[in-house]
């Protein structure tokens, strides 16, 4: 609809709606200043009436009842003889207009009671004329201001003024619906071309389209479709799918194959044997989309592109390329199989080797701490002798140098401890351990290396060999040995990665371990310039390294495995630049 059409109805409609409502509105007011004149007409003539039963003589006395009625209603009352006086002579109906004087003479003339309302500057009156029953030709009048009409005439104003704002409110909202309207033609046309274009796309397409429902029957077919296998639409449309099949086993064996890999999804470049009306054999290449999670309309409906590929076909030799494909595939697979059983014979060797090295070192440090403990009591006694030296400058000397032989014992003392533990044999179970405990050890047994290749703090204090193991106690169930594995493998990296930036002094590891309210976290951050966002992704996949020579990309891959089996998550990300390995475990209940 054009506005120029939309505007002509709005102005229509909004005339007829005004000029409706107005009408009954009017007929209201008329209704209701007649009930009101009817009722001045009773007023004035049930008092006429009572004062004409208390005098008899009325014609002899109509001066002293007008005084008595003007006593009871406050109005002025006045005779009206029609043959020797006008209208115009009364001195109140002076100000009346022309159309009011001649009303009311046709009243006069057409009814014995009467009421009429007047409109004057000082507001609004009500005339009531009373004929006298002993006088035809008087008429008793009674002149007064009315408010009941000021206020009949008032709320009729109040009520033009809604009629006016309702059809206004009513015309804005026709407004709107003419011009939801207007918008919902042009989508329909917009939809209706839209249809028509898909369905010419549809029919000219140059492959072939077959629209099935649920129950294998044909709802929609192309032309190409149709050319293809030879029918007509009206032949197809409504038929089961068999038809195109060459028997009925031939379709049953497409239905198995077909509806498994319906189920998974879309079926693409399917290849089969089927038949034309005229029952030649066809070779055909099928892509199907099933539509069962869309709307209820084409709940259970499959599409269907179909091409001839039967010339296709009689060049090439299918069975070999299929036997081909097979063989390049079995291949394949038996390369990949080989691959990661020597992936895993070697993880298996070197797992061994850590093994033998762990039992090789257990005897070791066993033989190294037995001579070391004879060396520190020694050291001891030594002390204690040395107190009796009367020279004090060689007993102060003795002494320091003793001193700096003790603490050069307890360090060996403690690598050697540490190494005891984690040569320790697991025993596969759970207990509770302190895992800044297993921290502080992985990070003795790594301080050979850490110490030439940067500084690293533990909960924001540098760690050296005296830190204690008991400075912190965050307890959970799990394999010590295991756990402390991960933590040496997560460290040997981070200085494999700091190892090839800058100096001594501007690389940092840091290693922060608090609890939250379910878990032990240990986080390990570095300033080595962060993970690769290429391989971020799979960091923990097996065989992925970032090391350019030596590494086999093993080691997070077993660490992740590990914590997994310790019910512990493991996450890599990339902040500050450097990398961050956040590990979290399951703190043991109080």
């Amino acid at each position: 609809m054009s506005n120029y059409k939309r505007y002509t109805t709005l102005g229509i409609f909004s005339i007829f709606l005004f000029f409706f409502i107005f009408m009954i509105q009017q007929r209201m007011y008329n209704s209701n200043v007649k009930i009101f004149l009817e009722s001045e007409v009773l007023f004035e003539q049930s008092i006429y009436d009572a004062l004409k039963l208390k005098h008899d003589k009325l014609s002899f006395d109509l001066e002293h009842i007008l005084e008595i009625e003007h006593t009871i209603s406050g109005a002025q009352y006045f005779t009206f003889d029609t043959k020797v006086q006008t209208l115009s002579h009364i001195k109140e109906l002076y100000s009346l207009s022309l159309d009011d004087l001649k009303n009311i003479e046709n009243k006069i003339k057409e009814s014995r009671n009467f009421s009429y309302p007047l409109q004057l500057k000082e507001g609004w009156y009500a005339v009531t004329f009373i004929k006298c029953l002993q006088h035809p030709d008087t008429f008793i009048v009674s002149f007064r201001k009315s408010q009941v009409l000021e206020n009949i005439y008032i709320n009729r104003l109040k009520q033009l003024l809604i009629l006016v704002f309702i059809v206004i409110i009513l015309s804005y909202m026709l407004n709107l619906l003419l011009l939801r309207a207007k918008k919902l033609t042009s989508e329909k046309n917009k939809i209706a071309l839209a249809l028509q274009e898909a369905n010419l796309y549809f029919d000219n397409a140059m492959i072939g389209f077959l629209v099935i429902d649920k129950n294998k029957k044909i709802i929609k077919a192309n032309r190409f479709l149709c050319k293809e296998f030879g029918y007509t639409k009206e032949e197809l449309i409504g038929k089961n799918t068999d038809i195109l099949h060459i028997s009925s086993l031939s379709y049953a064996k497409w239905c198995e194959l077909i509806t498994t890999k319906l189920k998974e999804g879309s079926v693409e470049h399917v290849r089969y044997k089927m038949k034309r009306k005229d029952d030649q054999e066809i070779y055909v290449e099928a892509s199907g989309v099933p539509f069962d999670k869309e709307k209820d309309f084409l709940e259970g409906f499959t599409v269907w592109t179909m091409k001839d590929i039967t010339q296709q076909v009689e060049n090439e030799n299918i069975i070999k390329e299929q036997e081909e494909y097979l063989q390049q595939r079995v291949i394949e697979e038996v390369r990949k199989n080989i691959e990661r059983t020597k992936a895993y014979e070697e993880e298996k060797l070197r797992d061994v080797k850590f093994s033998a090295i762990g039992k090789l070192s257990a005897g070791i440090t066993h033989e190294i701490n037995t001579p070391l403990t004879y060396i520190k009591g020694n050291l001891e006694m030594m002390k204690l002798d040395m107190q009796d030296i009367s020279d004090a400058s060689l007993k102060q000397e003795l002494i320091a140098s003793c001193t700096n032989l003790q603490e050069g014992v307890n360090r060996i003392a403690t690598i050697i401890s540490s190494m005891q533990e984690m040569a320790q044999q697991s025993n596969e179970t759970k207990e509770p351990v302190n895992i800044y405990d297993t921290l502080v050890t992985a990070l003795i047994l790594a301080h050979n290396r850490s110490k030439h290749i940067c500084k690293i703090y533990l909960n924001n204090k540098e760690f050296t060999l005296d830190t204690s193991k008991t400075e912190f106690e965050c307890i959970c169930t799990l394999q010590k040995q295991r756990i402390e594995q991960v933590w040496i493998v997560i460290i040997n990296n981070a200085l494999d990665e700091l190892q090839k930036k800058g100096t001594f002094q501007e690389r940092r590891l840091r290693i922060d371990c608090f609890v939250d309210e379910q878990y032990v976290v240990v986080k390990f951050k570095d300033n080595g310039g962060g993970i690769d966002e290429e391989i971020l992704a799979q960091i923990f996949e097996p065989f992925v390294s970032t090391k350019t020579h030596g590494g086999m990309g093993v080691g997070l891959s077993i660490s992740k495995k590990i914590l997994q089996e310790q019910d512990g998550i493991i996450e890599a990300y990339n902040e500050d630049g450097g990398a961050v390995f956040e590990v979290k475990l399951l703190k043991s209940a109080i």
